[in-house]
């Protein structure tokens, strides 16, 4: 007996491959990361689930990335407000004063740290752990 074959179509294909990625997201484990000078470890944060975001504001921290991709620079929501960050990405985060990731950078945040009370920052660039700097 021949069974007839229908192909999945795109849309479905997409919802099967974004529910595969969500499931390794959660399911991947966090990454402790070494001590960046000045970078104090987040003793706070939950560690229920692996969160792979860093978080920022102008104090507190009220605004997110969401699964930052390496070697792209973001901008920090109004240019140089935000002096509050924390790593929850797997990745090194740098940090630095200009929108376009230009200027001196710092602090460099790694994996699960925390910094407050620096200067404002504009703009944050992901590195791979121990990779340098991939200032502009």
């Amino acid at each position: 007996m021949n069974a007839m074959r229908t192909p999945m179509s795109l849309a479905a294909a997409a919802g099967i491959l974004g529910a595969a990625l969500a499931v390794a997201r959660l399911t991947a484990p966090a990454d402790g990361g070494a001590a960046a000078p000045g970078a104090v470890p987040d003793a706070a944060a939950p560690r229920s689930s692996p969160s792979l975001s860093f978080v920022y504001g102008p104090g507190e921290l009220t605004e997110s990335l969401d699964t930052p991709r390496t070697g792209i620079c973001y901008a920090l929501g109004t240019a140089g407000t935000a002096t509050a960050f924390r790593n929850g990405s797997e990745q090194r985060a740098e940090l630095f004063p200009d929108p376009d990731c230009g200027g001196r950078p710092g602090p460099a945040l790694d994996p699960g740290q925390s910094a407050t009370g620096t200067g404002p920052r504009s703009s944050v660039v992901f590195v791979v752990p121990g990779g340098g700097s991939a200032g502009r």
